[in-house]
């Protein structure tokens, strides 16, 4: 020991060497932050979609930025559509005024579902939703 303490502390060797595990060959796996699925862009179809449907819509305005809305709900689920870009404009207000209505009625509780807000097979087509009927013009 010293008379007078010194400024930085002083390390002493340990009886055992620590033990590190080697650099691997591989990265390795960890969680990661990314979406679970596509997120349209806010200046993409998104916007493109919501321009158009305020303009079908207007008192839906408001409601196509809230989130949580049924509007907003059914407008993201159109634009993650694969086949949205192939729908002409009247088809994009179709399924998004029925998804919409699913939605609003809280559609996941309903006991008979078949077709709603899919993307799937057979269902694909909106007219082919359990109790929907089109015309031959949609």
């Amino acid at each position: 020991p010293t008379s007078s303490p010194s400024n930085s502390p002083t390390y002493l060797p340990t009886a055992f060497p620590s033990i590190s595990n080697p650099p691997t060959d591989r990265p390795s796996f960890n969680p990661s932050q990314t979406p679970t699925g596509p997120t349209p862009s806010p200046t993409g179809e998104l916007e493109t979609l919501r321009a158009m449907l305020v303009k079908a819509s207007p008192i839906s305005s408001e409601n196509l930025l809230l989130e949580d809305s049924a509007q907003y709900r059914a407008m993201v689920w159109l634009v993650e559509n694969t086949l949205y870009v192939s729908y002409p404009d009247d088809r994009k207000i179709q399924r998004w005024a029925l998804s919409t209505f699913y939605y609003s009625l809280y559609g996941d509780n309903w006991s008979i579902t078949d077709g709603w807000v899919t993307h799937k097979g057979d269902l694909e087509n909106e007219c082919t939703w359990h109790g929907i009927s089109c015309t031959e013009s949609g």
